[in-house]
């Protein structure tokens, strides 16, 4: 995916969202995060992960309703992610998973990304280590490659 097929998504889904709720609380997570920092080059990441902190139910059945297609496959621990693909200007669906967290997840300090906050690496690395799987584990290896060649 490249930066402005990622930044265009983002920007769109979060705006609609907003209608919805104006006080929406979110923050970007996973591999495009490490993309943004300039850990890994864009063209690595194939999703887009946002953390939604206690939306409504307005939002979550809007969520439920757009959702394109239930991923069967699902390896997450958690039964709170909804996914939906979005079709971007060139019709090329974008798979977009959203997890569903409670407020006294959210973290205080943020950083942002244009106007958008993204998680920190720890937290997202802590997640990585809870999920178990191989691409999660080889990104941790690649993440801690990464911070000892940059030493």
């Amino acid at each position: 995916m490249e930066e402005a097929e990622f930044l265009s998504a983002v920007n769109s889904v979060i705006r609609n969202l907003k209608t919805k709720q104006t006080n929406l609380s979110y923050s970007i997570t996973g591999s495009s995060v490490f993309a943004i920092l300039g850990i890994r080059p864009w063209d690595t990441v194939k999703d887009i992960d946002i953390i939604l902190y206690n939306p409504t139910k307005e939002i979550l059945s809007l969520l439920g309703i757009i959702s394109a297609i239930t991923y069967a496959n699902n390896t997450y621990p958690s039964k709170s992610l909804i996914s939906i693909d979005y079709i971007n200007n060139s019709n090329k669906p974008i798979k977009i998973d959203i997890f569903i967290s409670i407020p006294d997840l959210e973290p205080t300090t943020k950083i942002f990304y244009r106007e958008h906050p993204i998680t920190k690496i720890p937290e997202i690395l802590k997640a990585k280590k809870s999920y178990n799987r191989d691409k999660d584990k080889l990104d941790i290896m690649n993440i801690i490659k990464f911070f000892l060649n940059s030493i």
